[in-house]
């Protein structure tokens, strides 16, 4: 027997509580974070972040029924973001403190409609007319309850944070208009730090109380976006399909060659391929999509995921074997990982589900919800430092001669590794090696991490750089010295595709982007044996917008002339551009 769905009911309560809890926590926040939000302090900071994510995951989650439930979920909630700023010490905002937060944010974003779902087949609030649930306590979480609230609390933000910008937009014209006439009241108010942090947090609760009270509508808005997405299955399905047929005759070694663009864009590609499959496979066997296209569309998109994982696992470790391992290296790799995973368990399921395979994905979703929930929590605590595996790994590279005391990234290692970084540069600081000593010290002495140049960067790029440079004339060696200015200043920004660089003993001429440079740029040999820029030479290439052009500079076929002109002169010195 089944029960028919609840109705939302308005509860304005909720609302208007909302709206105050969010004006506390903007003026708790006020009176707690410094004037100066660049050096908040470990301690206040970890106390304004509780209270935020807290009073976020309450107004997500609160419901008449069980609200002891939802408070104490919103309070682990806090609990679990301030710890992660409490675990970065004074140097929180270091990479490996902001990637923990990330996954602190996505583990509390997946337990959210986990949570949801879970209290409803408790409570008998499901409005998606679920069975009476039984008179004990269990732990069943309902797939279609979790993934309608998985969808309809992004929603939700979504359009919470554009009603927090259209007050915003409201007030700052109340202001102008009133500004006309002579009162500027409202305009002094807005630029009150208090003000603004209140004036947030009473829209962004009150707007969240007010949507939550339309769950119809929210319904309706997601139901919307699931149905245009589905019907853009087809497309990435061609598209996905089309690049792994071309493969065998283009060659995988094209995708090395830009191995810093290719892990972030297979990745990409996974997670659109698997929100459309989602949008096409439904919350429940009612809803998936009867259409033909759409299924084969959806059957194409779990058959190339596997490919996309793959390339993106190669891609990463291509990079991790020429460079060793650094934090965004290691969370690449975990981010591989879980796209692995769930490329595995949407490509088997086709093969053991058979014409009931899109029951076993929504089934495999429940599950690896859980997991990478589980995961993200784990990411997020002390358990796994990425810092202290990285600093491990470069600092291993330095010692055995892997990399050199100049090509050492210092600023990694004393901004962005954490406190183990911090401890293998004091380490490193008595090495009997002057040069790694030297420059430890330097590191150590450092103010602030603009102080120091990134190395690990460079390096990277001068190696994809090289390989698509083009020299005039061929015969004629690249000076390294060259290369390293070309490289610090971003001339060759895009290293996928040729770079030109035109030799004349002591300068040269730099055409970045072989098709795409909108700039020649001169760079000079100075008598102290260092490359310059020469902010005074360069040549526009705008109107140069010509494919045989682009095919003639990719060929080498450039040169520079000299050829006569006419300048004006005023008191013996050029002004103007050149008379054409």
């Amino acid at each position: 027997m089944t029960t028919p769905a609840v109705p939302p009911q308005i509860w304005p309560l909720r609302t208007w509580g909302l709206a105050l809890l969010g004006a506390a926590v903007g003026l708790a926040c006020n009176a707690i974070l410094p004037g100066d939000l660049n050096n908040p302090g470990t301690t206040r900071l970890a106390i304004a972040v509780f209270a935020i994510v807290a009073a976020l995951a309450l107004a997500n989650v609160v419901e008449r029924t069980r609200p002891l439930w939802s408070a104490g979920f919103a309070i682990v909630a806090g609990l679990i973001a301030a710890g992660v700023v409490l675990q970065g010490g004074p140097a929180f905002g270091d990479d490996v403190s902001v990637w923990r937060l990330v996954c602190a944010a996505l583990a509390i974003a997946i337990a959210t409609p986990l949570f949801q779902a879970w209290r409803e087949a408790q409570t008998g609030l499901d409005r998606n007319a679920q069975p009476e649930p039984p008179a004990h306590f269990h732990w069943h979480i309902p797939y279609p309850a979790a993934h309608n609230r998985a969808r309809t609390n992004l929603v939700l933000w979504f359009t919470s944070f554009a009603f927090l910008g259209i007050t915003w937009l409201l007030v700052f014209l109340l202001a102008a208009l009133f500004h006309l006439i002579g009162i500027d009241a409202l305009r002094h108010l807005i630029e009150q730090r208090w003000f603004a942090y209140m004036l947030s947090g009473t829209a962004l609760g009150a707007g969240i109380g007010l949507l939550r009270d339309r769950d119809a509508i929210l319904g309706t808005l997601q139901r919307v976006v699931t149905t245009v997405l589905a019907v853009l299955a087809p497309a990435l399905a061609i598209g996905l399909v089309g690049f792994v047929a071309a493969l065998p005759f283009t060659g995988i070694e094209i995708l090395w060659s830009a191995t810093r663009s290719a892990t972030p864009i297979m990745l990409g590609c996974s997670i659109a391929a698997l929100v459309l499959l989602n949008a096409v496979t439904g919350d429940a066997p009612a809803e998936e999509a009867r259409s033909k296209i759409l299924r084969w569309s959806a059957l194409a998109l779990s058959a190339t995921l596997p490919v996309l994982a793959v390339i993106a696992a190669v891609s990463t470790g291509v990079r991790i074997a020429q460079y060793g391992v650094t934090p965004d290296r290691l969370w690449a790799l975990t981010f591989t990982i879980i796209a692995a995973a769930y490329a595995a368990a949407y490509f088997f399921a086709p093969v053991a589900g058979r014409g009931n395979w899109m029951a076993l994905i929504r089934r495999g979703n429940l599950h690896l919800g859980l997991a990478l929930c589980a995961a993200a929590l784990l990411l997020a605590t002390p358990l796994i430092d990425f810092g202290a595996i990285s600093a491990h790994s470069q600092v291993a590279r330095l010692e055995r001669g892997s990399t050199s005391a100049a090509e050492f990234d210092w600023r990694a290692l004393r901004y962005d590794y954490g406190a183990a970084g911090r401890t293998a540069l004091a380490r490193l600081a008595k090495s009997p090696d002057p040069a790694i000593r030297k420059a430890a010290l330097s590191a150590q002495a450092s103010k602030s991490r603009y102080d120091l140049g990134t190395a690990s960067g460079q390096i990277d790029r001068r190696g994809e750089i090289g390989r698509n440079l083009v020299v005039i004339p061929a015969t004629v060696k690249m000076p390294p010295a060259l290369l390293d200015l070309i490289v610090g200043q971003g001339l060759c920004w895009n290293a996928a595709v040729p770079c030109v660089v035109i030799l004349e003993g002591t300068a040269s001429t730099v055409l970045g982007d072989a098709a795409t440079s909108q700039q020649a740029r001169r760079l000079n040999l100075g008598g102290d044996g260092k490359w310059q820029l020469d902010t005074t030479g360069s040549t526009d290439m705008t109107a140069r917008r010509d494919p045989a052009v682009d095919a003639a500079i990719r060929a080498g076929k450039t040169e520079i002339r000299d050829i006569p002109q006419r300048q004006l002169f005023v008191d013996g010195k050029p002004v103007g551009p050149p008379f054409r």
